[in-house]
């Protein structure tokens, strides 16, 4: 019997996302039902982390390899996953309102907050785009691919930054750079963050980012700076808020 090489046929959406929802959301969701109570807010805050990788998986990854699949906005996710999950209702506000309530979007749970910003940020990305342009994106966070001298293995965690899914050594910035110099600057002592001032970024220069992106591996692995060296770098793209970039080292 003769098989196909081609792509498989898209699921429907439902069945995707019912799927994403039992790997990332049902470990976090209770077993029994607890009544009227209300999730704590560290409670709520690990399904929303959970639910903004689920939006991306979904509108960005699937429809990537799938791009006939509809696009499924905030109110459509929101009800899709809590049909597939009906525990996530306590999670949501918005979607638990009557139509004529004017509140609307101004009350949303976290949850529902990072469900609508893991959609504005795949509306930036683009499906259709081999590549989004990310130019001029400022870089919020820092990402290290660690091999080994063979490049045979490489250093991954698991559920350190979703839980179920892998991920790189990853530093988010506390404030993103809007651009790097390509020279070393002298720094303002204005600049730097204070006790009555908002958090200013301590990162300028490429060297500056690089030496986060050692620090970042001595601290998970032990390995130190002089073990390390850098063999390729690049701008990419980063999930965690709309049009901003991450810097990714691939080191050995």
């Amino acid at each position: 019997m003769a098989t196909s090489t081609g792509p498989s046929a898209p699921v429907p959406p439902e069945d995707t996302i019912e799927a994403l929802m039992e790997h990332l959301i049902a470990p976090l969701l209770p077993l029994r039902d607890s009544g009227d109570d209300l999730p704590s807010a560290r409670q709520q805050e690990l399904v929303a982390k959970q639910m903004h990788a689920a939006v991306i998986l979904y509108n960005y990854y699937h429809r990537k390899q799938f791009p006939s699949l509809e696009f499924l906005d905030f109110e459509s996710f929101c009800k899709v996953a809590s049909i597939a999950k009906q525990g996530l209702l306590k999670y949501m506000r918005h979607v638990n309102r009557c139509k004529e309530d004017l509140e609307g979007l101004n009350n949303l749970s976290i949850t529902e907050e990072l469900v609508m910003e893991a959609c504005n940020v795949c509306t930036a990305l683009d499906v259709s785009k081999n590549f989004p342009d990310v130019e001029g994106w400022p870089i919020s966070k820092v990402a290290v691919f660690l091999v080994d001298p063979t490049k045979e293995k490489c250093l991954l965690h698991f559920s350190s930054i979703t839980q179920g899914v892998w991920s790189l050594v990853e530093k988010v910035l506390e404030v993103p750079l809007q651009k790097l110099e390509e020279r070393k600057v002298k720094r303002d002592a204005s600049k730097k963050r204070t006790s009555d001032g908002p958090p200013v970024c301590a990162y300028e220069t490429e060297e500056d980012i690089e030496h986060l992106a050692f620090s970042v591996v001595e601290q998970e692995t032990g390995i130190g700076l002089s073990d390390l060296s850098i063999l390729e770098r690049h701008v990419t793209y980063s999930f965690g808020h709309e049009k901003e970039s991450a810097r990714l080292y691939n080191e050995v």
